[in-house]
């Protein structure tokens, strides 16, 4: 889980160990299993509100995992920002999500 503070600036992740489904490659992403792991996530954060905010990337290694949203020069002065562990959820501008592809 991501936290950060009400005005962006990052504040801690945390990590909670899953047990991984047998038959995938090391480091490809799968689901975990039950949802048990981010539910008890959700009632430790207690009342929030969902809604669209502004936060700062960041890059967290834990047991040799990078964790974060990570930002990647992809040319030409841009910038993607992706999300990690996994490499397969990334936000680029205008930021706003009109022109993400689905």
């Amino acid at each position: 889980m991501f936290l950060w503070n009400a005005d962006g600036t990052f504040e801690s992740v945390e990590v909670e160990p899953v047990r991984r489904p047998e038959g995938f490659p090391p480091m490809q992403a799968v689901a975990a299993g039950p949802d048990e792991a981010m539910n008890l996530a959700i009632l430790k954060l207690g009342g929030y509100v969902l809604e669209a905010i502004e936060v700062e990337p960041f890059a967290v290694e834990i047991e040799e995992v990078t964790f974060g949203f990570v930002p990647e020069d992809i040319g030409d002065e841009e910038v993607s920002i992706n999300v990690q562990p996994g490499d397969f959820i990334a936000y680029y501008e205008p930021w706003d999500g009109e022109d993400y592809d689905i």
